[in-house]
């Protein structure tokens, strides 16, 4: 399992901090990793986490319990 962090710079205007994430979830996309997460900073830049694609979400990864009446 493989994270990666990535900041991306200013982009006051939102369209345009839209289109840098999509553009770069594609890049990444493209070198194996999935967008787990992102948040965006008060001086407006966003940080994106990436996780490899053998990564698995807790759900995937733990089976599901049942209950039976």
């Amino acid at each position: 399992m493989t994270y990666k962090a990535i900041v991306l710079e200013d982009s006051s205007k939102a369209k345009h901090m839209a289109a840098a994430v999509e553009a770069k979830a594609n890049e990444m996309a493209s070198q194996g990793y999935s967008l787990v997460t992102m948040s965006i900073t008060a001086s407006g830049k966003a940080i994106l986490v990436f996780c490899s694609d053998d990564c698995q979400t807790a759900d995937e990864a733990e089976p599901q319990e049942t209950t039976e009446d």
